[in-house]
C-alpha cells in the first residue's frame, strides 16, 4: 500500500520506483529526508506492506493518522 501526500510537488515517479524497489515484506518503506539538525528523518511517500496495513488503518486517527502505528514499525 502506497501512501503519499497531494501536496509534495517535487516527488515524483523516479522517488516511487525507488521505494518501491527497496521495501520489504513485512515492513514499512519510507522516504529520508535530512532535517534542519542533519539527521534522517522518514516521511512520505511511504509503503505498507500487504501484511501490516489492517494494523494501519486500525491505528490511523484524526490528523495524526498512522503515527503511532509508523512509530512501533521502524525502517
Amino acid at each position: 500500500m502506497l501512501v503519499a501526500l497531494v501536496d509534495q510537488p517535487g516527488v515524483g515517479a523516479a522517488v516511487i520506483e525507488l521505494l518501491l524497489g527497496a521495501r520489504r515484506p513485512g515492513r514499512v518503506t519510507a522516504a529520508g529526508y535530512r532535517g534542519s539538525d542533519r539527521d534522517l528523518r522518514r516521511g512520505h511517500p511511504l509503503v505498507i506492506d500487504a501484511s501490516l496495513k489492517r494494523a494501519a488503518a486500525v491505528s490511523a486517527s484524526g490528523d495524526a493518522g498512522a503515527r503511532d502505528f509508523l512509530r512501533a514499525h521502524p525502517i
